[in-house]
Parts: C-alpha cells; sequence; structure tokens
C-alpha cells in the first residue's frame, strides 16, 4: 500500500497519539511531510513521542488532552492552530478498552466512560475541527473503529457498542459535510499489537471464551503492523478515496480496489451498519 504522498504545509491533529497505532499514525504523516498536532493525556508519552519525530527532522507539537472534555478540546485546538496553522486532517485514534465483563456485573460508571473517550471525544474534536473545515471547504477525518463495531462482543459491549455508534456517526456527519468538500472515513486499523491489545490479551477480567479469538490471531501471525495500519490512515487522508466518504473502510482489504469498485459500493450501499430486511 505504500504511497509517497507530499502532505507538506498540512497541519494534522492525531488524538491518542502517544503511543500504539496513534503513535504510528503521526510518525507516516510526519514523515510525508505534515506539521503534526499531537494529542494525549500522558505528558509523558507526548513527550517521548514529540522528541523522536523531531530528531528525525519532523515537525511536531504536544498538547496535553482529554478528548472527553469539550472545554479542554476547544481551548487546545484554539492553540494548535493559532501555533501552527489550520487543522487539514484530523485523525480520532483516543480510545479506551472500557469495562470488561458481563453487563450486570461491570461498574456503570467505567461502561459510560468508554462512550465518554471512544465517541463523547470523537464527536469533540470533529465538532470544533469541522466549523474550520467546512468554513474552507476542505478538510479529511479518519475515525479510528475496530472490527468490533461489526461483532457480538458479550464481555465488552461498551467498547463494541462506542466503536459501532462511531462508525455510524461517521456516516452521518460524512453526509452533512460532502456538500462542503469535506470527508469522514470509518477505518479499521486491524489487530495491531499494543498496550491496549496486550490487555485484552491477558487480564483475567475477560474469560479465556473471550479472548481466545485474540489469542489465536497473534499466535498464528494475522496481526497488522503498525506501519501498514498507518499507512492506510495517510491513503484516506490524501483524497484518494474521497468517493468512499462515510463508509467503513478496513485496513486489511486493498483499499485501491474497493475505490476501483466505488460504484458497485454506492449503488448497493455496501460498507455501511445496516440491520438486513
Amino acid at each position: 500500500m505504500r504511497y509517497e504522498f507530499d502532505f507538506s504545509n498540512e497541519v494534522s491533529l492525531v488524538t491518542g497519539a502517544g503511543r500504539g497505532i496513534g503513535l504510528a499514525i503521526s510518525n507516516e504523516l510526519s514523515n510525508l511531510g505534515s506539521t503534526v498536532a499531537l494529542m494525549a493525556r500522558s505528558p509523558e508519552e507526548l513527550h517521548v513521542a514529540s522528541k523522536t519525530i523531531k530528531a528525525k527532522g519532523g515537525k511536531a507539537e504536544s498538547f496535553v488532552c482529554d478528548v472527553s472534555d469539550l472545554e479542554s478540546v476547544k481551548h487546545n485546538i484554539k492553540e494548535i492552530e493559532n501555533k501552527l496553522g489550520p487543522i487539514k486532517y484530523l485523525v480520532n485514534n483516543a480510545g479506551v478498552t472500557g469495562a470488561t465483563g458481563r453487563d450486570w456485573e461491570v461498574d456503570p460508571v467505567r461502561w459510560w466512560r468508554t462512550m465518554e473517550v471512544n465517541l463523547k471525544g470523537a464527536f469533540n474534536c470533529s465538532h470544533i475541527v469541522l466549523k474550520g473545515m467546512i468554513g474552507r471547504r476542505q478538510g479529511r477525518i479518519v475515525n479510528v473503529s475496530s472490527s468490533s463495531a461489526e461483532l457480538i462482543i458479550p464481555f465488552m459491549s461498551s467498547y463494541g457498542v462506542s466503536k459501532a455508534a462511531l462508525t455510524h456517526l461517521t456516516t452521518s456527519s460524512a453526509e452533512a459535510a460532502r456538500e462542503f468538500g469535506v470527508s469522514i472515513f470509518s477505518y479499521c486499523p486491524g489487530l495491531v499489537r499494543t498496550k491496549m491489545t496486550d490487555y485484552m490479551e491477558k487480564t483475567n477480567d475477560l474469560p479465556i471464551i473471550a479472548r481466545q479469538g485474540m489469542i489465536d490471531a497473534f499466535d498464528s501471525g494475522k496481526n497488522v503492523n503498525p506501519l501498514f495500519s498507518a499507512e492506510g490512515v495517510a491513503y484516506l487522508l490524501s483524497g484518494k478515496a474521497d468517493v468512499l466518504s462515510g463508509r467503513h473502510l478496513d485496513v486489511r482489504e486493498d483499499l485501491d480496489s474497493l475505490v476501483k469498485k466505488s460504484k458497485e459500493i454506492i449503488d448497493k450501499d455496501l460498507l455501511r451498519l445496516r440491520i438486513p430486511r
């Protein structure tokens, strides 16, 4: 999937940028010339991420923010645009595993916290950034979803529900923004080895039946290299897939092939969450 896109003189905002997939995406966008605003809750992780990017000649600045806090999001995005310039690309990657266990056993506060970060956080960032994108009639947003948006996850309902809602939010927002030249995608990055997946794989909070699929996937090498996943995000931000704005796209599928099949996808209303009738 490797393309040499040129994002020079463009500003990207990546949430959850301190580690894992978010860090890989930030590195990729920096390598392609973008100035990257790194947003996360951990100042320590952000410091290391920013230092790493700058050491390679990239441009990056750190912004400590809890994306579930709208006022903090407003403040930080204003600071980003004052310091770096208008945000052309937004990657809503911040997310938490959340409450694990059966719904009648989990802590309701932890269950709802998953929604606040994974769904409300993405909405908050998009809500603020879209105002500028709509005014400039350009911009692209990638909402990092999950295959959990499509699957039944009985011991992690908060995570699955949050990702399904994020994917549906993508469809609604994309339809509203289309006439203004803004594209929005839901993106499944594949199973990437991160602190989150390490926890999900090993925790005793989840019964083995809930973890076995992930364990088997890692054991069989079906997990995805974070660089490959990050390249998929760059592809979507490049504009090559704008015709599929509003769709749920998966790194494990060839994105070029999906673009070539875009007429069929649109005509048959594929790659969206639907209840078959």
